[in-house]
């Protein structure tokens, strides 16, 4: 027995497999309760990603763990597809961001601008008071800013290009973007469509970043094209408790219980149709919490376009009280287009921010978006000041909790092999609950 985490990763100049390794050292090395009771219980293995026209990727292989389960890592890498980002793409971007309200960012955002703008002129106003004050040597000070200043300004323009313009030309669907955007998201969705065939019995979901919105598009347009049809008669019972939540019928206690039975629902989906292998999506250090601004023109629209199906939520809309609807042309049933998270579940995971530079800025709460269903956890350890976290989930040194969080949100541990099953040590824990 088999599952997959599919890891992708943020913005900038990344390397391939640089992510997924750290990621990997932590949530699987160095999680020793989860190793089964041999020497090479922590090992893993590095194997030719054979999903990938990517020469450059590597798929990376536990040990089976103590429940008898063999994890595969694959790092989803995009940063190759956006190459050619100028200043042009951000411009048009906080172009479209900014219209008709140029003060419509959220306040954090707003304040990290306005400090910006006072270190820069802050900058300037010292060299002005080296300049004419200190009466330094005019022709050595004017041969320093000849020299210093183009250098400054083409590095300012490179880091810009190479990060901020990743999420300008990804979020912004203008005609010069769609063919960047159309291909991050295909050779995503045809990832998962090549490891339904590798016998996985789950995929789990993880996006950091950047990554953490195209994790959530992949997730979107690999339910759209995946065929969730059943034969007329089959009874799902499982999708039908998480149906007697959403109706009212029969509310759950608490999100725990509600995510049991989407787990029930994923599993009995896997039995009788087998086409979803999405288990659980996981957004890290997320935008998406800034989503009325980034994925539409404003809070009006977000919501036109929940209501019309083109964001999803989780929970999804009932249709008809349902999830499911008769295909009179297939002679099937089918699952409803907007019905992903009924089957997968969400964990939002963030550090919030205080003082604009203690915690992640970029992060934040999904639940008021994106719906009610959606785990999210703060990792900010209670308040305490930690500097610029965004790129921190995961690194060593990090707190033992913030750790946890992230590895209770993976489940690596829920899956067990029937040879664990029949196991004296499973036999005997659950005689002794008896």
């Amino acid at each position: 027995m088999k599952q997959a985490v599919v890891l992708i990763h943020g913005i900038g100049e990344q390397y391939p497999m640089e992510t997924i390794k750290s990621f990997v050292e932590t949530m699987w090395v160095e999680h020793t309760e989860l190793h089964a009771k041999h020497p090479n219980a922590s090992k893993y293995f590095v194997a030719p990603d054979d999903h990938s026209d990517n020469f450059d990727l590597r798929r990376i292989i536990t040990s089976k763990n103590k429940y008898g389960v063999q994890t595969d890592f694959y790092e989803y890498y995009w940063a190759h597809l956006m190459k050619g980002n100028k200043m042009t793409h951000i411009y048009k971007w906080l172009t479209r961001i900014l219209h008709p309200n140029p003060f419509r960012l959220p306040a954090p955002i707003n304040w990290a601008s306005t400090i910006l703008i006072f270190i820069v002129v802050g900058i300037m106003a010292l060299l002005f008071w080296v300049n004419n004050i200190l009466h330094i040597d005019d022709s050595l000070f004017t041969f320093l800013k000849i020299l210093m200043i183009p250098i400054l300004i083409s590095m300012i323009i490179g880091l810009l290009e190479s990060y901020v313009g990743d999420a300008a030309r990804y979020l912004d669907p203008s005609p010069s973007n769609v063919h960047v955007r159309q291909m991050i998201r295909k050779q995503g969705v045809e990832l998962l469509e090549k490891l339904k065939k590798n016998g996985y019995e789950k995929v789990i979901l993880v996006g950091h970043s950047l990554g953490s919105v195209i994790a959530y598009d992949i997730v979107r347009y690999a339910w759209a094209s995946a065929d969730l049809s059943y034969e007329k008669g089959t009874r799902l019972i499982a999708l039908k408790d998480v149906v007697d939540h959403l109706d009212g019928s029969e509310k759950c206690a608490d999100l725990e219980e509600y995510q049991q039975r989407q787990w029930k629902a994923f599993r009995e989906q896997k039995k009788e149709i087998g086409n979803w292998l999405v288990s659980d999506l996981i957004t890290i250090g997320s935008p998406l919490t800034y989503s009325q601004m980034l994925l539409a023109k404003n809070a009006k629209a977000f919501d036109k376009l929940k209501e019309d199906r083109e964001i999803l939520t989780s929970p999804p809309e009932l249709d008809k009280k349902g999830l499911t609807y008769s295909s009179k042309s297939e002679g099937k049933r089918k699952m409803i287009n907007s019905a992903a998270f009924a089957l997968t579940r969400w964990t939002n995971i963030y550090s919030a921010s205080k003082f604009l530079i203690f915690g992640d800025i970029i992060s934040g709460p999904l639940k008021k978006l994106f719906g009610e269903t959606i785990n999210d956890i703060n990792v900010n350890e209670n308040g305490k000041l930690k500097l610029l976290t965004h790129t921190k989930y995961w690194s060593k040194g990090e707190s033992a909790r913030k750790i946890e969080t992230i590895r209770k949100a993976l489940k690596l541990d829920e899956l067990k092999s029937e040879k664990y099953l029949n196991s004296d040590e499973y036999l005997a824990g659950n005689n002794n609950k008896g």
